[in-house]
């Protein structure tokens, strides 16, 4: 029988390391990790069971989306997971143009965006991203 407070799709270590990014990561700037306890493969699981599990262990809600907007700041925290092929991201704090950030995501990466900055993505052909919003999005 598995255990409910860990859903059964996702390993607890995976859960607990997303976790610990988002927290090392929430109210100072985006991060990139690469996953010690996950591969590519491992993306490709429920985004629901992963929006569950991460909710559980950062005590906060976390909802599958579908993506950044890409002209406005979004208003909670972000984390893409880089499911499939890569990406470049182009991310900035709102209203602070010197603080754009270039970055690329490669399959089996994960990515936090904190609440207030703007993304924007350029997608391989073959890439494929999972997007949650951690905590509430306020309406823009």
């Amino acid at each position: 029988m598995s255990d409910p407070h860990t859903p059964h799709e996702w390993d607890g270590d995976q859960l607990r390391e997303l976790a610990l990014f988002v927290r090392t990561h929430s109210g100072k700037g985006p991060g990139i990790l690469w996953p010690e306890h996950a591969d590519p493969d491992d993306w490709r699981r429920s985004p629901e069971t992963l929006a569950a599990g991460i909710t559980l262990h950062l005590g906060r809600p976390v909802t599958v989306r579908s993506g950044p907007s890409p002209t406005a700041p979004n208003t909670a925290d972000l984390l893409v997971l880089q499911q499939t092929g890569s990406s470049r991201w182009r991310l900035g704090a709102a209203g602070i143009p010197t603080t754009a950030q270039d970055l690329r995501l490669r399959s089996g990466e994960a990515l936090f965006i904190p609440g207030g900055y703007t993304a924007l993505v350029e997608q391989t052909a073959s890439s494929g991203l999972l997007c949650l919003t951690i905590g509430t999005a306020t309406p823009a």
